[in-house]
């Protein structure tokens, strides 16, 4: 829930609670999503569609409703062949229309298209926003990262996240316009087709009509709210508060921390002074490590209302032959994180502390949609994707079977490291940025280590992994290159495959 600024006033405030008031109000968010893509620097009519999508931006940006909180992020704007390089220029909140307008007029069409890496990255913004987000995508193609964005908008969704999707096609092929079209649908939104200026404006023209709409709809609806008690509740799934160390409520005008709470409860009730606060937990480590923190939103609490917060958990199922394995060729494990979908923001991040109690217990997190990664001490400081786009519904607790992996057996003494790698797209077609695509990086690097008390050995051990088709590279002692052990290893879900290196 935002604060309007311009409208909030405040008078002193005594111990004896003396009068203020502050006025508090739902307004609706605007993110646009613009594509800064190779294609994008492609003619129509006859100028380029970047230098299109500029004027057309410096004509609608001044017409957005001036209480709308505005954010910007951009994609492919920075470098080639890379699918990470999204960039959220100004988080939802940006008043200043000037400051948008000159990041727009710096996008230079060179990168790929990540069209469902782009809303993940946004969404990790929205989580406990009380405002809806409106989000509006440009895009002249369809998703050139391997993204699956339509699914992505249903599971977001699904979650319960406050937003409406609209997508704009800018000169598009059938393909990516059955692609934004679904978007769209899933994200409760319209899918525009634009072809030239006109009707590039003439789109955007229209979204901005039905977010003043929202605006005024909600500032109609905007009360002032006097100094004194609200309450703030905060549940979730049973059994995940003993991942929690602490919960802290944090004053979010000074930073002050009211409230240091060990022991945390499944749910509990605390009463606070009416405005805003950040919510703070931290996760418990073993053999007594400090706790590393995650705050989970910003909260406004009113006089005489309840604003309940309802998370959401991951919890972790394993085979039983897994965590009764010796050490030597059970899981090796250093860390476990939680991370936001598309991102690397963690939101949980447990240390194993060569003791592992915390490493599977169920971990709260804010409804949405989250990976699942760990890092394992052979493969410092390598981090391996376990699972990706978790859905956690508020409420509800998700459970996430790690039941899929490899160990090498056979004589593996000569080996020192070997690299796990998902068999992808073939080097064949050019990009829209006109680079080659890339070969996959490895899932997983497993080496030995040199250690107190000699090698320490590690290619023998369990990894889990997705689910997947894979290549595996050995390193062997005295070679110069790796060598090719496993050229197709299909591993499927469930599975714990002991793979003989034949050597």
């Amino acid at each position: 829930m935002q604060i309007l600024r311009a409208l909030t006033y405040t008078i002193s405030i005594s111990l004896a609670f003396s009068c203020w008031s502050q006025t508090i109000g739902a307004i609706p968010e605007i993110m646009l999503i613009l594509d800064s893509s190779g294609s994008m620097s492609e003619q129509v009519g006859n100028e380029k569609k970047i230098d299109v999508a500029k004027k057309v931006m410096h004509e609608i940006v001044p017409q957005l409703p001036v209480d709308a909180a505005v954010g910007l992020t951009v994609y492919g704007h920075r470098r080639q062949g890379d699918c990470s390089d999204i960039e959220t220029v100004f988080a939802a909140g940006q008043s200043d229309r000037r400051a948008i307008l000159q990041q727009v007029d710096r996008m230079k069409p060179v990168g790929k298209t990540p069209l469902a890496r782009s809303l993940l990255q946004v969404s990790s913004g929205i989580k406990l926003k009380d405002a809806e987000t409106t989000i509006v995508l440009v895009s002249d193609g369809i998703d050139t990262c391997g993204g699956d964005p339509c699914s992505v908008v249903k599971e977001l969704k699904k979650s319960g996240l406050k937003f409406v999707l609209h997508t704009v096609g800018f000169d598009v092929d059938p393909k990516a316009s059955q692609q934004l079209q679904c978007m769209a649908q899933a994200g409760g939104g319209e899918y525009f087709v634009a072809s030239d200026a006109k009707t590039l404006l003439d789109a955007l023209k229209t979204v901005t009509v039905e977010v003043a709409g929202k605006v005024e709809h909600a500032k109609a609806e905007l009360v002032k709210v006097e100094s004194g008690l609200g309450k703030l509740r905060l549940a979730m799934p049973k059994n995940s508060e003993k991942s929690l160390k602490h919960l802290q409520i944090i004053r979010k005008k000074d930073g002050k921390v009211l409230k240091d709470i060990t022991g945390v409860e499944s749910d509990s009730t605390h009463p606070l002074l009416s405005g805003v606060y950040t919510i703070r937990i931290g996760f418990a480590q073993p053999n007594y490590g400090d706790p590393t923190w995650a705050e989970l939103g910003d909260v406004t609490i009113a006089k005489g209302q309840t604003r309940e917060v309802i998370l959401g958990s991951i919890s972790f199922s394993l085979p039983e032959e897994v965590e009764k394995r010796p050490r030597d060729t059970g899981l090796n494990i250093k860390t476990v994180e939680v991370v936001h979908a598309g991102t690397d923001r963690a939101v949980a991040v447990v240390y194993d502390n060569k003791n592992g109690f915390y490493n599977f217990k169920p971990k709260p997190v804010v409804p949405g949609l989250y990976d699942v990664r760990f890092e394992y001490v052979s493969a410092e400081p390598f981090k391996c994707m376990i699972a990706k786009n978790i859905s956690v519904q508020a409420g509800k607790d998700t459970l996430v079977a790690l039941n899929t992996g490899i160990r090498l057996t056979g004589n593996i003494g000569e080996i020192t490291g070997w690299d796990l790698i998902p068999i992808g797209q073939e080097l064949t077609d050019v990009d829209e940025d006109g680079s080659l695509p890339k070969a996959e990086n490895p899932l997983l690097v497993v080496r030995n280590k040199l250690g107190i008390g000699g090698n320490r050995r590690f290619v023998g051990y369990t990894y889990l992994v997705p689910p997947g088709r894979y290549r595996i590279d050995a390193f062997l002692d005295g070679m110069s290159e790796p060598l090719p052990v496993a050229e197709n290893i299909d591993l499927s879900s469930g599975t714990i495959m002991e793979f003989d290196a034949g050597l």
